[in-house]
């Protein structure tokens, strides 16, 4: 089956099962039947280094959940790899364009309220309001 979260995509494939009949009977709505169980139970596996709201834990072999001691938890962290950070990852080049990326936007948002103060400034003087236009000029200064 093919998920997407986040906007990341993902693909789930279900284990099969080899399903047996079982001495289980089940009643729903007047009707019996047997419940099927899986011929071969599936063991868990054993997963460390998982967290909840700041609390290390893990789930051992039997699927039992257990809290992590200071020093077990100490231990698992000196043994796991650092994860990179995107930055530090990207080449130079990478890091350079966007901040040229950003520089370029900057000025672009500058020249367009600029432009739109000199069309503000157009519309007052054709009006003859005065007050508004010093205000414009002031604005007008203070960007340039």
């Amino acid at each position: 089956m093919k998920f997407k979260y986040r906007g990341t995509d993902y693909h789930y494939e279900p284990e099969m099962m080899d399903m047996v009949e079982s001495d289980r009977v089940a009643h729903y709505r007047g009707q019996s039947y047997h419940v099927p169980q899986p011929r071969k139970l599936p063991v868990p596996q054993p997963v460390e280094g998982l967290s909840y709201r700041g609390v290390p834990y893990r789930i051992t072999e039997t699927g039992v959940t257990e809290t992590l001691s200071a020093t077990e938890h100490a231990d698992l962290k000196r043994l796991r790899r650092p994860i990179p950070s995107p930055v530090a990852s990207q080449s130079p080049l990478a890091v350079h364009s966007h901040g040229a990326f950003v520089s370029e936007s900057n000025q672009m948002h500058r020249q367009t309220i600029l432009n739109y103060l000199q069309h503000r400034m157009r519309i007052a003087q054709a009006k003859g309001d005065v007050k508004l236009l010093r205000q414009l000029e002031e604005e007008m200064q203070i960007l340039s």
